[in-house]
């Protein structure tokens, strides 16, 4: 339906209070621009071929793409190279799946024979001497760190037993690369052939989702490219007004502001630092105390130059037109999947997880405690990608969770899968079940299931469509979370928040105790 016209609108409203006569003799004159349908924002308007604005001052987008222009090169040569991979990878994908069909064998059962069943046992010289090639990542003391090597070793054997496998079967076959990567706007379609294997063309459908994550992170990176040389600039361009006002030079006023503010490092806050991130430090604190104390007071210079240049940002009318690009957001099934929190949360996680796999074990440990401190915002869902290349008791453990989940106890027995990873073994499976009060022949029976195999085979199909070929994978709400550290994945539960207008000042306990 259309506006009506303002003066219509102003007439009206005269004749309802009675202060004209509802018989003018001529008709109010049109107005020259109609007025923007009412389902349009307002918008402000962006100066053509400019990136900023400091005041009065524009700085042409041409200034800083010519900056960073060698750096972008780089960025879309590796695009390219990484489109490649993509497809190259799809279609050794196909390979290998047809070769288990050929064979009347599941994929998991083709990796045991002929990756997992051909890796030769590791020596506990091989182990000494592994640790010894990387003192910097194991430490002094190997026989704490024994079991990452062993895991670490045993990743190693995997691959190269793989890629071996995997090239004697492409060695086999016909490939003609059939779809035009190059092009920056290239985009496959659903029915677009990738390449023809042996006369079976791969279609488009089989990359697209991965295709926009992969996309979206190059584009990601060429916009930090962007954002950070104009950032340089801005600053230095107020730092040099704030200096001109002030009469001073820059460097005085860097001092006032940033590095005499500068509060030496106790150690306290070194201690504090140590303690926090003992898991990932295998040094004794005597050897790092001073590496530590030197990061932690770059860390406090940073943040005093970040407060600094926001107040001159804020004081200098800073306007940045460069928009960040935005995620693509996934349509992922989540009907019928266990869930820890309120099932009516505006915020979903869904992590694909492989029980085996030593980061995931990490990261459930944050996500689990999600749903209490966001109580009734939060919702956790877990679903299945066993990397059984790598892990061979990964699909087992799906299996196993899956089991449990029919008794009612899917994400108890999930925590004593993780907090037990490397005691994993079929019959142990079975152990930690009766330990949870589940009755074992039930458990034995549903594991065998083919239900419980339909769910994980579900999860694998789904994995594989988003293109997840590692594990662990998290969405928000669909948008695939890159940086999975604790403070990433808080950040980004709470740019959910402010995305759905969501307050996240304070966390709120005492949600529903999980669902399954």
């Amino acid at each position: 339906m259309k506006r009506p016209h303002i003066a219509v609108m102003a007439l009206t409203w005269a004749l309802v209070s009675g202060s004209v006569n509802p018989c003018p003799a001529q008709a109010p004159p049109p107005l020259e621009e109609p007025l923007p349908p009412a389902n349009e924002d307002c918008e402000e308007p962006r100066p053509a071929g400019v990136i900023a604005a400091i005041g009065d001052e524009l700085i042409p987008t041409d200034q800083i793409e010519s900056m960073v222009a060698p750096r972008l090169a780089e960025i879309e040569k590796e695009r390219r190279e990484a489109r490649f991979a993509l497809i190259s990878r799809t279609v050794q994908d196909f390979i290998v799946e047809r070769e288990a069909t050929t064979r009347g064998l599941t994929l998991e059962s083709l990796l045991a024979i002929e990756v997992h069943g051909k890796i030769e046992p590791i020596t506990e010289i091989e182990i000494a001497q592994f640790g010894q090639r990387f003192p910097d990542r194991y430490g002094k003391d190997l026989d704490a760190a024994r079991e990452w090597i062993v895991t670490d070793l045993e990743r190693e054997r995997v691959k190269v037993v793989g890629e071996r496998f995997l090239n004697t079967l492409t060695a086999d076959a016909t490939i003609d690369w059939v779809f035009d990567f190059r092009p920056a706007s290239a985009e496959p379609a659903s029915g677009d052939a990738l390449a023809v294997v042996d006369g079976t063309p791969i279609p488009g459908a089989k990359v697209l989702e991965e295709w926009e994550d992969q996309e979206y992170e190059f584009d990601l990176r060429s916009y930090f490219e962007r954002r950070a040389r104009l950032d340089l600039m801005i600053n230095s361009r107020l730092l040099e007004r704030a200096a001109l006002e002030a009469k001073v030079d820059t460097r005085a006023l860097l001092e006032e502001h940033v590095t005499g503010r500068r509060v030496a490092i106790t150690d306290d806050e070194v201690e504090t630092f140590y303690s926090a991130n003992r898991s990932r430090i295998l040094e004794p604190l005597d050897e790092v105390r001073e590496p530590i104390r030197e990061y932690l007071a770059e860390v406090r210079r940073h943040d005093l130059e970040a407060a600094f240049a926001s107040d001159l940002r804020e004081a200098g009318d800073v306007k940045i037109y460069l928009e960040e690009p935005a995620p693509p957001v996934h349509a992922i099934d989540i009907a019928g999947r266990p869930i820890l929190g309120p099932a009516e949360a505006p915020v979903t996680l869904i992590q694909f997880t492989d029980f085996q796999c030593a980061r995931c074990r990490e990261i459930h440990g944050w996500i689990a405690g999600l749903p209490e401190y966001y109580g009734g915002r939060v919702r956790v869902i877990l679903r299945n990608k066993p990397l059984v290349s790598l892990h061979p008791l990964s699909h087992e453990a799906a299996l196993a969770a899956e089991a449990a989940r029919r008794q009612g106890q899917y994400f108890e027995f999930v925590a004593l899968l993780f907090e037990r990873q490397d005691q994993m073994s079929i019959g142990r499976f079975e152990e930690w079940a009766v330990e949870l009060g589940l009755d074992r022949a039930q458990f034995v029976a549903d594991r065998d299931s083919s239900a419980c195999r339909s769910v994980v085979e579900e999860d694998i199909i789904e994995a594989s469509r988003l293109g997840i070929h590692r594990t662990p994978v998290i969405y928000l709400n669909g948008r695939r979370l890159e940086d999975k550290s604790l403070e990433g994945i808080f950040g980004g539960v709470r740019r959910e928040f402010v995305r759905l207008g969501i307050d996240d000042a304070e966390p709120v306990s005492g949600t529903e105790s999980a669902k399954d």
